[in-house]
């Protein structure tokens, strides 16, 4: 707080917290003017202010003030005109600012960098009540802000998601973060698949969970495509075999049909294998995995080989168990199968389902085995494979 002459701009008399806060002495702001804090390219304004002050009270704002070493702070300006020892003076608080200003600015530049982000990003609680939401998350679902942040996160989840999102919530507030797929309805009806990385944070001793989204449709698209590329690619394969297994057909040619869908196989499949690999810990339950003393890497192979053959129509279950101390087994039983009665009279299907187990299963570089236990073609019930890696080598790419 200062007093200074309405006239000559001379400070008359200045109180401890401005000597402390702009870095002059008493003696120095007794022999200076209010200019002298001031920029100089913020005089013009000063004088101008000066030559419109009234009596009494005056909010004049915030203004950029120079200390002694040359920095600039900001300031919230309040003056009251009065009389100081026979002198037509004005009284100013000036409240230092910048740490208030410089604070809003960087929330701005961080709204606008999350505004500019490609990813939609919400902030919600437990209950899945939207606290915060960027520029993305409401208009690639078609909403203004508003709209969406008056709607739950449980009423814009497809259906085939919605059964497990309060134990998806429960599972980030537990483990912290937690990455999985869903599904979003868009305000027209449309369904928008997404990629879900949610972790959680504490805002004033209150847990809630920050979730990025980001639109896979183009991958699910590309997936598609690839789904129906290999079974036409099997299929094609089961059509043009079929004769070549016939009993009078010599063994080598037989040889070289098996050589060489094997080779087609690892081309085609193991570049897909290597790049599904890394997303399929989104449709596990990892806990339980860990909990059931599974491996979860040894868990989400067997995932995506009951994925694979789920595009060649054949449903399939797996059941583990311990073989040993440093030991699972996994046992892949066929639910159905698609050849059953062609089976029998031709080995080529059993054979297309053998090199699909055996031969992905040496993608994953684990230390154990995969084989084959029972099979229709053989008079069994069901098709079933026995995979078994060592628990201290269960990496898989």
């Amino acid at each position: 707080m200062w007093v200074h002459d309405l006239e000559t701009l001379e400070f008359l008399t200045v109180n401890e917290a401005a000597i402390h806060r702009y870095g002059y002495s008493r003696d120095e702001f007794l022999g200076m003017t209010i200019k002298d804090i001031r920029p100089p390219e913020d005089i013009p304004d000063l004088l101008e202010n000066i030559s419109k002050v009234t009596e009494g009270l005056d909010d004049a704002g915030i203004w950029r003030h120079k200390k002694k070493d040359g920095s600039i702070i900001y300031v919230e300006i309040v003056s009251h005109t009065i009389d100081f020892n026979g002198r037509r003076a004005e009284m100013v608080l000036a409240n230092d600012i910048t740490k208030r200003l410089e604070a809003e600015e960087e929330l701005r530049l961080k709204a606008q960098l999350l505004d500019r982000a490609t990813d939609s990003i919400f902030v919600h609680d437990r209950d899945g009540n939207f606290l915060y939401m960027n520029e993305v998350a409401y208009k690639s679902r078609g909403y203004t802000r508003d709209e969406l942040m008056g709607i739950n996160l449980h009423d814009i989840i497809v259906p085939e998601f919605s059964g497990n999102i309060d134990q998806r919530i429960e599972a980030v507030l537990e483990n912290g973060e937690a990455v999985y797929e869903s599904a979003n309805f868009g305000k027209n009806g449309s369904i928008i698949p997404i990629e879900v990385h949610s972790c959680i944070f504490d805002s004033g001793g209150r847990k809630l969970i920050l979730a990025v989204t980001r639109d896979i449709t183009e991958r699910k698209d590309a997936e598609k495509l690839q789904r129906e590329k290999t079974i036409a690619e099997l299929y094609g394969f089961i059509v043009s075999a079929l004769p070549v297994f016939a009993s009078n057909v010599p063994s080598h040619v037989r040889h070289n049909l098996i050589r060489n869908f094997a080779e087609r196989f690892d081309k085609n499949i193991r570049p897909r294998f290597e790049k599904e690999i890394e997303h399929l810990p989104c449709g596990l339950n990892v806990d339980k995995s860990i909990k059931e003393g599974i491996p979860v890497k040894f868990d989400i192979f067997i995932l995506w080989l009951g994925r694979l053959f789920e595009n060649i129509n054949i449903r399939t279950n797996t059941s583990y168990e311990k073989t040993d101390p440093e030991g699972i087994k996994a046992n892949l039983e066929f639910l159905n199968c698609p050849w059953k009665g062609d089976a029998k009279a031709n080995p080529i299907f059993c054979f297309i389902c053998r090199t699909i187990v055996l031969r992905s299963f040496t993608w994953t570089k684990q230390s154990g085995s995969a084989q084959q236990k029972s099979s229709i073609a053989n008079g069994s019930k069901t098709c079933i494979f026995e995979i078994q890696v060592k628990l201290k080598d269960t990496g898989i790419i």
